[in-house]
């Protein structure tokens, strides 16, 4: 094949003569390069759902000796906007040295805009729709992969201090599908999916849809194929000028939903929120 080719015109031509496996690899590749680009094979077969060695195997059919030279390739072919977070990294580092100005404040704005830009277009109607379908819920199942499951586990943290039925689902080993497997219509699933979107985040969608559950979606791009799925969605903004994406805007919008939570849970909220305290006291957890 031509060297001039990259990778988009060698899954073009060589597509449709792909497994279906090798055709959810190829599609994740297409959709995702910065992160195919600046991640491990691993952390992207896990985002992608699927093993290390199928998307070896895709490499090899698209023309490649292996799969570090495929990622060479989108290395080369993704724009600045997209590049590796360790090309980022350095930049800033760059930046930092051969300038007078505090970079590190940088972060700070842009992360202030990424929460101004959540509450200018946070509905009221919509946090108290979705906090009444979190109180009111048998179970509530949070999913999320690679950098949103850290903030699964806090928001979990928060609503246990009023409600016991809480879970982040799939984690530690336990079976994703054992525990959706039960799924009724008085249950709620929420899940985090930040780009790259890992696959398991958006079969748990369609899954909990079909299940007739209800669903909401937390995510930082209208592209998110899950958002189909969702009875109720936020967008929330996770620029940064930083080599990572930001989640701050993430946890501040749970912080505000567990607030309306406690509010909308009147004086039963109070009780048992109470009632954790007296017990973390005489535990000596505080």
């Amino acid at each position: 094949m031509a060297q001039m080719e990259n990778f988009h015109d060698r899954i073009s031509a060589r597509y449709s003569q792909l497994s279906k496996t090798l055709q959810i690899a190829a599609d994740f590749i297409i959709a995702n390069p910065p992160d195919v680009a600046s991640r491990s094979l691993r952390s992207i077969a896990n985002a992608a759902g699927m093993s290390p060695a199928s998307l070896t195997r895709l490499a090899k059919a698209l023309g490649y000796q292996t799969y570090e030279e495929l990622r060479e390739d989108i290395r080369g072919t993704v724009s600045d906007k997209f590049e590796p977070f360790s090309d980022r990294a350095k930049r800033m580092r760059a930046a930092h040295e051969n300038t007078s100005d505090n970079t590190i404040f940088e972060q700070g704005e842009t992360i202030r805009n990424n929460i101004d830009s959540l509450y200018a277009d946070l509905s009221e109607n919509e946090l108290n729709n979705v906090s009444n379908a979190l109180l009111k819920a048998r179970k509530v199942h949070l999913i999320g992969a690679l950098g949103s499951a850290g903030l699964l586990d806090q928001f979990a943290y928060m609503a246990s201090w009023f409600s016991q039925n809480w879970s982040v689902t799939g984690k530690d080993g336990n079976s994703l599908a054992a525990a959706l497997a039960n799924l009724t219509k008085d249950d709620v699933v929420l899940v985090l999916s930040m780009a790259p979107f890992a696959k398991r985040s958006i079969l748990a969608t369609q899954f909990a849809m079909e299940k007739k559950a209800k669903v909401i979606v937390v995510t930082d791009s209208h592209k998110f194929p899950g958002l189909q799925y969702a009875d109720a969605h936020f967008l929330v903004q996770s620029e940064s000028s930083n080599f990572f994406s930001s989640y701050t805007a993430v946890m501040a919008l749970f912080e505000t939903i567990i607030g309306t939570m406690v509010e909308l849970g009147g004086q039963e909220a109070d009780l048992a929120i109470s009632e954790v305290e007296e017990t973390n006291k005489k535990l000596e957890q505080f």
